[in-house]
């Protein structure tokens, strides 16, 4: 698998490990989707875009954790 971090300084790039590995463990049996044109690592649990969970994308000060249906997603404490 591409190593999305990879370029990055070294806070991002541990930070982005220790949230792939967070993801993976909570979900083992979800598949990685890469998708280069916006340097995204996607986790599904069905093939395709609708089966996405999770997306991650670094960047250079921070990582974007995506929640496919997110704004669907209830969110008593306002953390989403």
């Amino acid at each position: 698998m591409m190593n999305f971090s990879q370029g990055y300084s070294a806070e991002i790039q541990e930070l982005f490990k220790a949230l792939r590995d967070m993801i993976r463990e909570a979900m083992p049996g979800a598949k990685e989707d890469v998708d280069t044109m916006v340097n995204m690592l996607a986790f599904q649990l069905k093939p395709g875009f609708l089966g996405t969970v999770f997306t991650l994308i670094p960047t250079e000060d921070h990582i974007t954790v995506g929640f496919y249906g997110g704004a669907k997603l209830p969110d008593p404490h306002g953390l989403l």
